[in-house]
């Protein structure tokens, strides 16, 4: 039986994402498995719908088992988001980790791989970090400067295909590389049948209604606009937070140090808009999306320690029979709602989570999805 893994976040899920799954299928997967962010995505920002949307919208075209990566991974690098999905996928039993990257040459990928490895690239990486570079400008710059010109450190799909490589160095799952068949990561171009989900989110946040958007998903994949989170909705509070936050709570958060904690409150002084404070604080050494990720790291109570501890449990978020056949190999404890991890750090922040992305919403539900339903089963 050939198990492929997917790590994804479905922000939503497209046509491209469609082909991939198609793909896997000719590629000789039996099962899909896919490792998939919950109410919080790496960019740094709530997702645009809830995990039961995306899930349902993942087992309906082509997924049988959707297992949730946990926020503070989510929240964090391409580094530690690649770890964290590959862990799961790996506790699972996946054959094959199948991703899509805009080179989609697994050679030159591993070519690069090898050479961020290297202790020459690490000592240089290091220099031009000191230097004031942001991080991926350090490594780009880094690979120039050894000769290596790859486009592998230049582009967001392909960053992440280098992270799930290094992820994936004794775990056994083979990877499997396509070259990316959608619009580029950052595109807002919806003029193509399969747009970014980068375009997608930007004709939304527009328009939560819109016709177009809804043209270039599968059909059923969005929900209406009063179940689509817009984070504006938590601007002031995420402001205050930040503006109110000792040194030692800014310290305690992901890799940040004394010099981005004074540049995270400098940035916050006087803002009620959290795009104002990203704009306030992003610099050549710190990327917008590195800023949004620590602001909401301090919304959520998550530290450095949460997104350094290993994955604990694996969290159902949908499954169909072939999905929960699989779950007979799991080799950490199955989890098929948040109660299950009652009182543990893993509950604490996933609930935390909830009740933040549901300050996102037009209406807050009164109902908590995260205890009351099990996995959506299809």
């Amino acid at each position: 039986m050939g198990v492929f893994g997917v790590i994804c976040e479905y922000n939503p899920l497209h046509l491209g994402h469609c082909w991939q799954l198609k793909k896997a299928r000719e590629l000789g997967a039996d099962t899909v498995v896919c490792a998939m962010s919950g109410n919080f995505v790496q960019r740094g920002a709530p997702a645009l719908c809830h995990w039961r949307y995306r899930a349902r919208a993942a087992l309906q075209n082509g997924a049988d088992l959707v297992l949730r990566i946990p926020t503070p991974r989510c929240l964090s690098s391409a580094q530690f988001f690649a770890e964290g999905g590959v862990a799961v996928l790996a506790a699972i039993g996946v054959d094959k980790l199948f991703f899509g990257s805009e080179c989609g040459d697994l050679a030159a990928l591993q070519q690069t791989v090898r050479l961020v490895e290297s202790s020459s690239f690490q000592a240089l990486f290091l220099q031009l970090r000191r230097q004031g570079l942001s991080y991926p400008r350090a490594r780009q710059q880094a690979a120039a400067q050894l000769g290596d010109h790859s486009a592998a450190l230049q582009s967001p799909n392909d960053t992440l295909a280098l992270e799930y490589l290094r992820a994936l160095e004794g775990t056994g799952i083979r990877p499997l590389c396509l070259p990316r068949n959608t619009a580029g990561h950052h595109s807002t171009s919806t003029d193509s049948p399969i747009a970014s989900a980068t375009a997608l989110r930007t004709l939304l946040q527009a328009d939560p209604h819109s016709p177009r958007a809804r043209q270039l998903v599968p059909p059923g994949t969005l929900p209406g606009p009063d179940e689509m989170a817009d984070s504006r909705y938590l601007d002031r509070a995420l402001c205050q937070k930040v503006q109110m936050a000792s040194q030692q709570q800014l310290t305690a958060l992901p890799f940040v140090d004394t010099g981005l904690a004074n540049r995270l409150q400098a940035a916050a002084a006087g803002q009620s808009t959290l795009a104002g404070l990203v704009a306030a604080g992003t610099s050549p050494q710190h990327t917008a999306a590195r800023i949004r990720r620590a602001v909401w790291c301090l919304y959520l109570g998550v530290t450095q320690q949460d997104v350094l501890a290993p994955v604990q449990y694996l969290h159902v978020l949908g499954a169909n029979s072939r999905g929960l056949a699989l779950l007979k190999r799991a080799q950490l404890p199955v989890l098929t709602n948040l109660a299950g991890a009652k009182g543990t750090r893993y509950e604490q922040i996933e609930r935390t989570a909830f009740a933040a992305f549901t300050g996102c919403l037009p209406h807050i539900p009164t109902e908590n999805w995260e205890y009351t339903q099990k996995f959506l089963r299809v």
